[in-house]
């Protein structure tokens, strides 16, 4: 800090001044970002995340890239309501129900939702002018497959664009998930069901402040580099393996997923 500013703030002129980064690049860190570890934030949307060794431009512009350090690059694509479409979904339909209790009724429902599907395309951003929608709905939906299509539907849309990140050549086999939804543990298995990708909580689900943390450490010189930092990040919380019956089953619905995706976005 230059002697006059520490003097004016009451600092010490030795303080170092860090430059940060954006807030889900610094949870991306928190989480324990890494070469072939995708990063998603469970959220009201879900910002979903991974490192790649050189600038990857998806001609599609469905991936935007940007710069990391001086070796790497940061890959970023965003489901836009996600955590949030569960939220409209207790509050229109379940408003007497807590989170918890919408998660046990979803464990209720087999994979699949007896034929219900949910598109989470809540906002003009996600679609253009396309609204959401249920699809496959009947006289025998219960309540339970409507809740457990809601989370299945954004576990699609992560497939996605995970799928957008792996054909323009990222390698992935772990996701790890932070944020208010990674406390659900049936989401998260349906997300690794969904993917077929090992599916870990982080110790803490603060990891924007933790990232922050990282990064501080290194400009100032506790911590010789990400990998020296993660260490301060300690264990893992949960982790979900895919279940390999599941996987099979959610391959052949993700491609009528995608049909009637596809379907909706073009009007």
């Amino acid at each position: 800090v230059l002697p006059e500013v520490a003097e004016e703030l009451g600092l010490s002129p030795e303080t170092k001044v860090v430059m940060g980064a954006q807030d889900q690049r610094c949870a991306s860190f928190g989480a324990g970002i890494d070469d072939g570890i995708i990063t998603i934030s469970l959220g009201t949307a879900s910002a979903i995340c991974a490192i790649v060794k050189e600038p990857l431009i998806d001609d599609q512009m469905k991936v935007t890239c940007c710069g990391l350090d001086r070796d790497r690059w940061m890959l970023e694509t965003v489901v836009g309501t996600a955590g949030v479409a569960l939220k409209w979904l207790k509050n229109t339909l379940f408003p007497s129900c807590s989170f918890r209790e919408l998660d046990e009724q979803a464990e209720q429902a087999k994979p699949g939702s007896n034929g219900t599907m949910f598109f989470p395309l809540l906002s003009p951003e996600d679609c253009g002018d396309s609204r959401g929608a249920f699809e496959g709905l009947s006289l025998t939906t219960q309540p339970c497959e409507i809740i457990r299509s809601v989370l299945e539907g954004i576990a699609y849309q992560i497939k996605m664009h995970i799928s957008n990140m792996e054909r323009i050549g990222v390698e992935a086999e772990e996701i790890r998930i932070f944020g208010g939804g990674s406390k659900s543990a049936i989401w998260c298995q349906i997300i690794a069901d969904i993917t077929g990708k090992r599916v870990v909580v982080p110790r803490t689900i603060e990891t924007a402040n933790l990232g922050a943390a990282i990064i501080a450490g290194i400009g100032c010189g506790m911590f010789r580099d990400f990998q020296d930092a993660y260490k301060i990040a300690g264990g893992i919380s949960n982790s979900y393996q895919p279940n390999s019956e599941n996987n099979q089953f959610y391959a052949k619905q993700y491609e009528k997923y995608l049909r009637l995706h596809n379907r909706i976005c073009e009007g």
